[in-house]
């Protein structure tokens, strides 16, 4: 059997269904490092009844970020070419509209550009000309490959959505078999990048010293322990203790390889800490919830937790949000954002605004 799918080009969504079952990029299940099928909430074709939209043609990607509830992905050369050739699909349509309607000359090519921006190839990278709607400043723009040799087409601009394969007539790309489709995982709690989630502290116990706090972290793999991550809480590292050869250094050295904070390479210590801090602040959120209450954490701007607190009862207005930001005003000078935790995720409460620019400033509540 293929490692891959392949390109889908079907006209028949039926015949595409019956080939394989591609339930497992359902965006229910789509997360951050994860494939899915991408398409643009423009390119929707109506259904005559009750049923959902169809998509002309999906996108495969790995999605990467998510900005006012839509799809950021990166995508491989041959499906960043498929969006080009059907962005000049959708404006071949939209001049055949226009000239129905007795349209013609320059008003048709400005009307025409400013529905559907141009865009074509210039070698490896992609012009997108939007001067039509962002004038000659700002409208002219390049997409270049990353160290991947992918591409992340007007992500964080156009509104981009993750579909179901299975309302797509035509999919363009490869599509990774199930079990091999999540590339990398982002953790809740620390936002650490790392190769899966099979790794993880189960239990932690902790007491304090005249010099900080030592501790001892259960590690496992698939639900059996591997090994301890302990810290004698005198100053010196954090460290893994082996408990048999399931998870050696190699692999630890092989995982460690595959995380990443903000973008950038992370050491052995660095991950085990994290781990650690992913287990506490999961146990903290939980016992709060258990408790009809809720979390708020305050980060420096390293993204790093300085304070963290628990709220009875959990706001659930915009108004009760507003009013927790301004209580949390001045409280604590050391970060640079608080956070609340909606019950799956955290989300921007308040930033510490600088009156003068640097330094310590006060909250401003986030837009609810």
């Amino acid at each position: 059997m293929s490692r891959h799918l392949g390109l889908h080009l079907d006209t028949d969504p039926a015949a595409a269904a019956g080939r394989a079952d591609l339930s497992y990029l359902h965006p229910d299940r789509l997360r951050l490092g994860g494939t899915g099928v991408f398409a643009g909430d423009w390119a929707l074709t109506a259904a005559t009844d009750d049923s959902p939209p169809r998509v002309p043609v999906g996108f495969v990607g790995v999605l990467i970020d998510t900005w006012n509830a839509f799809a950021v992905f990166a995508c491989a050369r041959e499906v960043a070419e498929a969006i080009v050739a059907d962005q000049q699909r959708l404006r071949d349509a939209e001049r055949a509209r226009l000239h129905t309607e007795g349209v013609r000359g320059p008003a048709l090519t400005a009307r025409l550009d400013e529905a559907f921006a141009p865009m074509w190839f210039d070698g490896d990278e992609i012009v997108v000309d939007e001067r039509a709607t962002h004038g000659d400043a700002d409208g002219l723009s390049r997409i270049g490959p990353d160290e991947q040799g992918r591409y992340v087409v007007n992500g964080w601009n156009w509104t981009w959505t993750a579909v179901d394969p299975a309302d797509c007539d035509r999919i363009a790309g490869r599509i990774p078999p199930d079990g091999e489709h999540q590339e990398y995982v982002v953790l809740t709690h620390t936002g650490m990048r790392v190769p899966h989630d099979r790794l993880r502290v189960t239990s932690l116990t902790r007491r304090a010293t005249h010099n900080g706090e030592a501790f001892v972290a259960v590690l496992s793999l698939d639900g059996a322990d591997v090994g301890t991550i302990e810290n004698d809480g005198n100053g010196g590292a954090t460290e893994l203790y082996a408990a048999n050869s399931v998870f050696d250094w190699q692999r630890m050295h092989g995982y460690v390889t595959g995380c990443r904070w903000r973008g950038e390479p992370m050491s052995q210590e660095a991950v085990l800490d994290a781990l650690v801090d992913e287990h506490r602040q999961d146990a903290a959120v939980h016992r709060a919830v258990a408790w009809g209450s809720t979390m708020v954490r305050l980060l420096d701007r390293r993204g790093h937790v300085v304070a963290e607190t628990q709220v009875i009862p959990a706001p659930t207005t915009a108004a009760g949000r507003r009013h927790l930001a301004a209580a949390l005003s001045g409280r604590d000078g050391r970060g640079a954002v608080w956070q609340l935790w909606t019950g799956s995720r955290w989300q921007t409460l308040a930033r510490l605004t600088p009156p003068d620019g640097g330094g310590t400033g006060h909250a401003g509540a986030a837009p609810a």
